[in-house]
This record gives C-alpha cells, structure tokens and sequence, in this order.
C-alpha cells in the first residue's frame, strides 16, 4: 500500500493547524459531533475487526450517509447489496446486513485493515484517497476533506467525471469535522502532545464563560499562542476553560504559573506565522498590544528572572499569582522562544537595565532557555 510523500504530509499538517471553521457552520458542525459521538458504541466492533480507528470510520459515515445506518459504502440500504458504486456489497453474506457488516466489508474493501499509519496525515491520506484523488489532479481543494472551512470556497464534481467550478458542496469535510473532535478533545491523533490531563492555566480558569473583557482578551491571547503549536487544536474564543487549561500543560515552552504571562510570540508571531490561521480574529494583535500596554506594578523578581523574561518576551508578570508555598521552593520550566528581538510593550526599564549590565548578546536569538519563576 503506498504511502504519502513528505511533501504532502507537510500539506497536510499545514492545512490542518491552520484550518479554521466557518463561523456560520459552527453550530451544525457540533451536532455533527454530537451525532458521532452517539454512534461510538457501533464504530469499536468494527475497529476491532479491522483495526481501524472510530474517528476514521466516523468520518466516512458522515460524508457517506450522514450518519444514517446504512452501507458504509455509499449509503445504500441495509436491506439489499449496494447499488450505487462500489455496487454488489458486500458480497457474502446474503441481505439483509447490520451497519457493522457493512461496515468492516466497506474498510476491507479499500485495504485498510493492513494500514497502521493512523496518525493526523497518514489519516488524512487514508480519507482523500477513500473519496478519490480527482480534486487533487484538477489542483482544487477536496470538500470530502475541507468542506465547513475557510480552505474551501467552491467546485465540486456533480457526476462521476463532471466537475463543476461554481457547484458548492454541502457537507461537512471529514478533516474540518475532525479537527472539531480534537478541538472539543474527544480523541487525539498517535505523536500529537496528549492534552487530557488537568493542568494550572496561566489565567484564572473560569467554569462559565467569562464576562469581564480583561479575562477575555487574556484567554484570546492564551488560546492564539497554545492553538499556534502544531498537534494542539483550540477554539479561539476568549474562555479559559477545561480544554484550554490542558492544552497550557502539553503545550511546547509553557511556562509555570508563576510568572503570569504570555510569550511575546503569541502577539508578533500571530501577526508573521500564523497569519493566514487567526484571519477571523482581527481584533487579537490590538486586544494585546493594549493588554501590552497597561502599567503594572513594579517587579520583585530576581535580576536572573528578569534577564529570563526579557529574552524569552514574557511582558506580563503579576508577582502575587506565585502559588503559595513555591516562595521557598523555586520551580523551573523550559521556555523556548520564537524570538525576543524586540523586547517591546511593557518590559520594564528594570528589565532592560539588568540586560543591558548583562551585556547578552545573544538576546533576539532564537533558543531555549530555564526561566526560574520562584520567588526567593
């Protein structure tokens, strides 16, 4: 069985971290979810028998039948052998057929009991080529993969062998309904970060959703720099909740809650990396550059801690959020930077005064480096 090119893997994984929602979808698309999510029960047997996971034959029952009971195959009914293609399945046993008959026929029948890559791109790979790779040969975008999400705008084949530019499809794409799955963290791809424990979050965690403008712009600046990384996937919208929270303890460079903050990155590279991914948040980089500007009170943190914070960007720092009885005991977090080169916002003069006698002239480099976030 062949397997995808690195070059399309990379494909893959950029579509996918930088794949956003549409905003007038979003609800269906979560009943979609909770559809699935109903039908899990009826999905292990047949990953039993095959080995492939639920999320993958979730994602082939929607688009095949909207999750009706029917052939996996093509949404034929249960009552008889297929008629449409692949017509004549399954072949045995007679009709009339459980959805689970179907359904492991319908798998076997494109191989993928033998496929073991059920990571984000193997996946991905697995479900382009379940509907066929005629989009990819005209070089559109398949709407049996991006359907829902801003990667997709029109064109659709209205027969076999007839393309249409201006037809648009109607269904939900298996990767936008899946990337809502791991953003309400129902499963996790295989090498993703595990994001399901309970973590500290570096704002309050709010039970309901917050009203106070300050928590929001906050939590929006929080979940723009987590949602940054690739393999952590989360809805930009301005709560720090239970998803959120866990999404802070896997993320690559958390920094403790010690030193309340957020990386300087999550302002500047929203703006220079991850443009395309954040367009429908256009009111991010001001709600930080403001946030970046309000005075806060004069530090009492280490010369070594402010030497760290300035390199590593952290702005914000709000000393009586060090969590009691960490004064004596200091914790330590690798923080790595995409960049400091612009020490900016509200680093304080104190900070660059330390900098400045430090004679670092490695500040601006991209590197990884140990923030001590106790108090002494």
């Amino acid at each position: 069985m062949s397997k995808p090119s690195l070059a399309l893997r990379k494909e893959y994984r950029n579509l996918f971290d930088t794949l956003e929602i549409r905003a007038e979808r979003a609800k269906a698309i979560d009943k979609l979810c909770a559809r699935a999510l109903a039908l899990v029960p009826r999905y292990e047997p047949v990953s039993a028998a095959t080995g492939v996971p639920w999320y993958f034959i979730a994602a082939v029952h929607l688009r095949e039948s909207t999750f009706k009971i029917a052939h996996l195959h093509n949404g034929d009914p249960l009552t008889a052998r297929t008629v449409h293609v692949p017509a004549g399945r399954p072949i045995a046993p007679d009709p009339p057929y459980t959805f689970e008959q179907s359904a492991e026929d319908a798998l076997r029948l494109k191989n993928l009991q033998n496929w073991t890559d059920w990571s984000l791109t193997g996946t991905l790979y697995q479900l382009e080529r379940y509907n066929g790779l005629g989009y990819r040969k005209l070089g559109k975008p398949s709407p049996y993969l991006w359907s829902f999400s801003h990667h997709y705008q029109h064109g659709k084949f209205v027969a076999d062998g007839k393309y249409s530019d201006t037809a648009v499809d109607g269904q939900c794409g298996t990767a936008t309904f899946l990337r809502r799955l791991v953003e309400q963290q129902q499963f996790n791809f295989p090498g993703e970060p595990d994001i399901t424990e309970d973590t500290p979050l570096v704002v309050s965690y709010a039970a309901r959703r917050p009203t106070d403008p300050i928590i929001i712009e906050r939590a929006t600046a929080l979940q723009i720099w987590l949602d940054s990384h690739p393999g952590i996937y989360l809805k930009v919208d301005g709560w720090p909740g239970e998803r959120t929270s866990n999404a802070f303890k896997r993320s690559p460079g958390a920094i403790c809650p010690g030193i309340r903050g957020v990386i300087a990155a999550a302002a500047q590279g929203h703006r220079r990396t991850r443009a395309r991914k954040h367009h429908s948040h256009p009111q991010a980089p001001a709600q930080l550059a403001q946030w970046q500007r309000r005075t806060e009170p004069e530090s009492s943190l280490t010369e070594t801690e402010l030497i760290s914070a300035a390199k590593t960007g952290i702005l914000e720092r709000q000393d009586h959020m060090i969590p009691a009885g960490h004064n004596a005991e200091a914790r330590q977090a690798c923080v790595s930077t995409e960049s400091a080169a612009k020490c900016r916002g509200r680093a304080s003069r104190e900070v660059r005064r330390a900098v400045a006698q430090q004679g670092d002239s490695e500040l601006g480099h991209s590197r990884t480096v140990t923030l001590t976030c106790g108090r002494p």
